[in-house]
């Protein structure tokens, strides 16, 4: 007899076998696990635990709010932006500056006009250099890695300075453009120059 769109079909019942008796067994032990109160402690942990990552994600909001706003000398983070996409659509290529601390931090971002940049070819030698790797939705961790890499010279007027890429570790000469193994070398090489 086939069933009218009035009629309510049900599922044929169940059958009381070994495998049917161990599902329905192992659903109420869940919710007999579900319904158990939480250990006082237990819940105390977690509402401490929450309330210190609460406070570090305010800090580190705070710090990076504090970076962007003072990351530019004379202009916002968004007008930095706003030039480096204009050079890029225009030239297919956009610089910036990453200017450090004294402990080594990224203190300032400073435009360099895409039309001043030369690129040197790739260096012969790969260097050896530390690449993060995303291994978790919030962690990373660094991992060895042998890449060529390339220097860049800025031109204006008659001056030159040389510039690494970003995460080159080695010291390059600003005058030169001779890469060094540490800042003590290129000082030896030539006292008035720096990286």
């Amino acid at each position: 007899m086939a069933a009218t769109a009035r009629e309510h079909i049900s599922p044929p019942p169940l059958r009381e076998t070994p495998n049917a008796l161990a599902v329905a067994e192992i659903k109420q032990r869940r919710r007999a696990a579900c319904e158990r109160p939480a250990r006082e402690g237990h819940t105390r942990r977690i509402a401490a635990r929450k309330r210190e990552l609460i406070h570090l994600a305010r800090i580190e909001r705070a710090r990076l709010q504090s970076f962007f706003d003072f990351c530019c000398f004379d202009h916002s983070f968004v007008d930095l932006r706003r030039r480096t996409r204009q050079d890029l659509e225009t030239t297919g290529n956009a610089y910036w500056e990453v200017l450090r601390d004294g402990r080594g931090e990224i203190a300032r971002l400073v435009y360099v006009p895409s039309h001043t940049v030369r690129l040197m070819p790739l260096d012969a030698e790969p260097v050896e250099v530390e690449d993060r790797v995303q291994v978790s939705p919030v962690a990373f961790e660094a991992v060895p890695a042998r890449r060529r890499l390339r220097r860049y010279v800025q031109v204006q007027g008659t001056d030159r300075v040389y510039f690494k890429a970003f995460g080159d570790p080695r010291s390059i000469s600003k005058r030169t453009g001779a890469a060094f193994a540490t800042v003590e070398a290129m000082r030896r090489a030539d006292p008035r120059d720096g990286p």
